[in-house]
C-alpha cells in the first residue's frame, strides 16, 4: 500500500471510530428517553425523508465521485464538474419538494410536524457535495468537519432533550447536523462554484443508471420499513429499524478500506497491474473483517440489543440474526458494485441487480411482514440481496470484467471466525451478565482471533506485523 493510501486509511478510520462510537451513544441515550412507539414512529418519517431525499440526489454521488476522481488533475473540469451538478442536484430538490408537501398534506397528516421539520434535510441535501471530497480524496478534512459537527449536534442533545415532549427539538438536533456539514462543505469549495452552462436532458441522461438504480434500492431500502408498518405495528417497525441500524455500525468497518479505496481504484483502472491489485487487497481486507463480526452478532445479539435499549429491546434480537447475514451480501454487492462495475462504466450490472433485489424484497415482504413481523421483512431482504449479487456477478462474469480477487486467505478468515465463535459461546456460558459478557467476548474474542491469523501467517496481518516493526524501530532510534 502506497504512504497516500494509509494516511487516507488513517483518517477515514479515525472518523469510521467516531461513526461506530457517535450513533452507539446517541441510540442508548434516544432509547432510554423515548418509548418504542414514538422510536417507530420517527423511524418511519426519517425512511420517508431518506426517500424523497435518494430522489431528488439525482444518482449524483457515485458518478459525481468518480468523474472527480478520472479528472482531478484538471481544475477547469473540476469546476464543471461540481458547478453543474450541483446546480443539477438543487434542481432535483426544487422538482421533490412539491411532491413532498402534496403527499403529507394529502395523505400523511399524522406526524405533520416531523415531516415538516425533517424536510430541512431534503433542502440542505445539494450542498452536501461530499463526493466532491471523496474524488479528490480529501478524507483529513472529511474526518475534521464531521466529527466537530456530530460532536457539537450531540452536546446541545445532551443538554436539551430530557423527556418524551422534547421529540421535535431532537429532530431539530438531527437536522443541524446535515445543515452544518453543508455549510461548511460548500463554503470550502466557493472557489470551484462557476457560472456554467448546462444541458440538462444530457447530464440526466449520463446519471440514469445510477439514478434508477437509486430509484430501484429505495423500493427495498426504504419501502420495507413503510411495508412493514403498514402491515404490522409501529414496535415491530422500532425492532426493524434498530436492528438495522445497529447492522450500520459493523457495515462501515467491513468496507471502511473498500470505500478509502474507491477514489484510487477509479484513478488507476486503466494500469491493469495496480487496479488488480487494489481489488485484491479491497476484497481480502473486507472479509477480513466481515466473518468474524458475522460470528460475534449472531453470538451476542442479546448482549447488543440490551446495551441499546435495555430489556424492551431483546425481543428484536431474531431480527438481528437474520438481518447480520446480510452482512455478507450487501458488502459483496457493493464491492462489485464500486470496485468493479462503475470504474469500468457498467453500472448497468448494479441496476439489473438492484432489479432482481426489488421484485423479490417488495414480494415477500408483502407476503411475510403481515404473519412474521419484522422477521419476515428482515428474510425478505436477505433473500432479495442473494439473488442481487448473483445477477450482477453473472454480468460481470459474461463482460469478461470479473478480477480474481478469492484467494486461499479466505478459508482463514472463515476458520478462525468459526473457533472465535466457539471462545465466545463459553464465555457466554459463564453468565457474567449482558453488559460485561460483552465487552469481555469483543476484546478476547478479537485478540484470539487476529492472533489465530498470525499463527497461520496470513498476509494482511504479515504485512502489517512488519509495518509495525518498522515503524517502533524508528520511533526507538528517535528516542
Amino acid at each position: 500500500m502506497s504512504n497516500s493510501i494509509i494516511k487516507n486509511y488513517i483518517y477515514n478510520s479515525g472518523l469510521l471510530i467516531f461513526n461506530l462510537v457517535f450513533p452507539f451513544i446517541t441510540m442508548i441515550y434516544v432509547n432510554r428517553i423515548f418509548s418504542i412507539d414514538i422510536i417507530g414512529e420517527i423511524s418511519l418519517v426519517l425512511s420517508f425523508v431518506t426517500v424523497f431525499t435518494s430522489l431528488s440526489s439525482l444518482g449524483i454521488s457515485l458518478y459525481g465521485m468518480r468523474e472527480v476522481a478520472q479528472n482531478r488533475e484538471s481544475r477547469e473540469k473540476l469546476e464543471e464538474i461540481l458547478s453543474k451538478y450541483l446546480i443539477l442536484n438543487i434542481a432535483g430538490v426544487l422538482v421533490f419538494t412539491v411532491l413532498y408537501f402534496n403527499i403529507i398534506f394529502f395523505y400523511l397528516k399524522k406526524n405533520m410536524e416531523m415531516y415538516i421539520i425533517l424536510y430541512l434535510n431534503i433542502l440542505m441535501s445539494p450542498f452536501l457535495i461530499e463526493w466532491f471530497y471523496i474524488g479528490l480524496e480529501q478524507y483529513k478534512y472529511i474526518t475534521k468537519r464531521s466529527i466537530f459537527v456530530k460532536l457539537s449536534s450531540f452536546i446541545f442533545m445532551i443538554i436539551f432533550i430530557k423527556k418524551e415532549e422534547d421529540i421535535y427539538l431532537y429532530l431539530m438536533f438531527l437536522v443541524l447536523g446535515s445543515s452544518l456539514n453543508g455549510i461548511f462543505n460548500i463554503y470550502k469549495a466557493k472557489n470551484y462554484i462557476k457560472k456554467v452552462k448546462i444541458n440538462f436532458i444530457n447530464e440526466l441522461l449520463k446519471l440514469k443508471y445510477f439514478y434508477l438504480q437509486i430509484v430501484i434500492g429505495i423500493f427495498y431500502n426504504g419501502c420495507e420499513q413503510i411495508i412493514l408498518g403498514l402491515n404490522s405495528t409501529s414496535i415491530q417497525v422500532a425492532y426493524y429499524s434498530r436492528s438495522k441500524q445497529l447492522l450500520g455500525i459493523p457495515s462501515m468497518i467491513i468496507l471502511s478500506l473498500t470505500r478509502t479505496l474507491l477514489p484510487s481504484i477509479n484513478n488507476k483502472v486503466n494500469n491493469k497491474k495496480e487496479y488488480k491489485d487494489l481489488v485484491k487487497l479491497s476484497f481480502s481486507y473486507m472479509c477480513l473483517l466481515m466473518f468474524p463480526c458475522i460470528s460475534g452478532i449472531l453470538i451476542l445479539s442479546d448482549n447488543i440489543l440490551y446495551i441499546i435499549g435495555g430489556e424492551k429491546f431483546i425481543p428484536a434480537k431474531n431480527i438481528l440474526k437474520i438481518s447480520t447475514l446480510l452482512l455478507s451480501v450487501s458488502s459483496m454487492s457493493v464491492f462489485l458494485d464500486t470496485n468493479i462495475s462503475v470504474p469500468n462504466k457498467k453500472e448497468k450490472n448494479t441496476l439489473y441487480g438492484n432489479v432482481g433485489v426489488m421484485i423479490i424484497t417488495i414480494i415477500l415482504s408483502i407476503l411475510l411482514s403481515s404473519k412474521y413481523g419484522g422477521e419476515g421483512t428482515a428474510l425478505s431482504v436477505v433473500i432479495g440481496e442473494m439473488i442481487g449479487v448473483l445477477i450482477q456477478f453473472i454480468f460481470i462474469k459474461k463482460q469478461g470484467i470479473l478480477v480474481k480477487f478469492l484467494d486461499k486467505n479466505i478459508f482463514k478468515y472463515i476458520g478462525s471466525s468459526v473457533f472465535m465463535g466457539i471462545l465466545l459461546l463459553s464465555i457466554q456460558s459463564l453468565k457474567l451478565g449482558y453488559i460485561l459478557e460483552f465487552f469481555i467476548s469483543v476484546l478476547v474474542g478479537a485478540i484470539f482471533y487476529f492472533l489465530l491469523l498470525f499463527l497461520m501467517k496470513e498476509k494482511l496481518i504479515m504485512i502489517g506485523y512488519k509495518k509495525l516493526k518498522v515503524k517502533l524501530g524508528e520511533f526507538r532510534r528517535r528516542v
